[in-house]
């Protein structure tokens, strides 16, 4: 079922890319675009479930390598050029968690990729999973771009909300600060962390850099 499932999300993927080829608004191809990368993520999941059926949870630290390819090929476009850093410590998220987990992640690091930098300026986007003995965690999404103001959408764009449904969902609390450059966001159960974080397992995702 998880087979079928992950084929039906990567058919519908294809078919809103297609449909994002004919759009001549930026506006509504930035939301087709978005849409295909949601899309995506929850297809990443179920690719995972499929090949671990038998497992109630998945490991996070494994699951954001594997998604990290998926994001490579979804986030830029020909004039962009971003380099995507995994850095992850191993976790059981619970299954029921995991699709939400991968949407926060693909929204954020599509977000920081449009509009942390500008037009034809490199840049890197951090992905860090940190675990304390504890059991708590901390996700942290950063870049070196422009600034605290450039999470588009605010308040009441679609993409805050997801991040507000998926803190309920985790049972986390999140926050945006700056990162001195650039802008971080951080999600995190237990108390906030106020230090560096700590994650060993490191994954250099390469640079997202698609020629036109």
């Amino acid at each position: 079922m998880n087979h079928r499932i992950a084929n039906n999300l990567a058919l519908i993927a294809a078919i809103v890319e297609l449909d994002s080829r004919c759009v001549d608004d930026p506006v509504a191809a930035g939301v087709l675009a978005a849409t295909q990368r949601r899309i995506q993520a929850v297809a990443s999941v179920h690719r995972r479930l499929y090949r671990e059926v038998e497992l109630d949870t998945i490991n996070l630290g494994v699951f954001l390598d594997d998604l990290g390819d998926s994001l490579r090929a979804l986030v830029s476009d020909s004039r962009d050029c971003r380099t995507i850093t995994v850095r992850a410590d191993d976790f059981d998220l619970p299954n029921e968690h995991a699709a939400a987990f991968a949407i926060l992640v693909t929204e954020l690091v599509g977000n920081a990729c449009k509009h942390a930098y500008k037009v034809d300026v490199p840049g890197e986007v951090r992905v860090i999973f940190d675990v304390t003995p504890s059991g708590d965690w901390t996700l942290a999404v950063e870049d070196d771009g422009v600034g605290i103001g450039h999470h588009h959408g605010g308040s009441h764009g679609l993409g805050s909300h997801i991040i507000q449904a998926v803190s309920r969902k985790l049972g986390g609390q999140h926050a945006w600060e700056s990162a001195s450059p650039g802008t971080r966001f951080m999600m995190w159960t237990g108390e906030r962390p106020t230090a560096g974080f700590s994650s060993k397992a490191v994954t250099i995702m390469g640079q997202v850099c698609e020629r036109g």
